[in-house]
């Protein structure tokens, strides 16, 4: 979890991700990042398109592009979902992943980002976007080509204290 001292250290003001409230369901009714911003009295704002952007921006869905390859594709959601995942869903998620529809709905996506944080003044204040691992340098890069100063921290894992097994 977010700690306090991390978001103290970055100087952070808004935590953005990579979530949109059409992911809520019964198991997981909100984001974990905006209960942290809660606790911490940090601004939050949910990034990712809803599904009506989704349809009108002509984003395609990994499992539609699974299914024009002729694949099922298991999407990984939580981290229970991880324990059912198989390894032929790896090959198939990276065949999903190379293709030209999954590159450009990434970068759709990321734009979309951009635009929120813009709109919300994300790019005004010290801003913290969690977001998967595959968007990481690609949307760091997007912000630096458009003139907004921004780093890659890493995975957030990569900041949290170290638990004694």
């Amino acid at each position: 979890m977010l700690s306090a001292a991390f978001l103290d250290e970055q100087r952070v003001e808004l935590i953005a991700e990579e979530w949109c409230d059409d992911y809520r369901n019964p198991q997981r009714p909100t984001s974990h990042c905006r209960e942290i911003a809660k606790e911490l009295g940090c601004d939050y704002l949910a990034c990712d398109p809803l599904e009506v952007d989704w349809k009108r921006l002509g984003i395609k869905r990994r499992l539609q592009i699974a299914a024009e390859l002729g694949k099922s594709f298991y999407p990984i959601m939580s981290f229970e979902d991880c324990a059912k995942a198989k390894v032929a869903d790896e090959e198939v998620e990276k065949a999903v992943n190379e293709t030209a529809d999954a590159q450009i709905a990434d970068a759709k996506r990321e734009c979309f980002w951009l635009i929120k944080l813009i709109k919300h003044k994300g790019v005004e204040k010290n801003t913290l976007m969690i977001c998967g691992y595959d968007h990481t340098e690609s949307f760091t890069a997007l912000l630096q080509a458009v003139g907004y100063e921004a780093q890659n921290l890493g995975r957030v894992t990569d900041h949290l204290p170290e638990r004694n097994s």
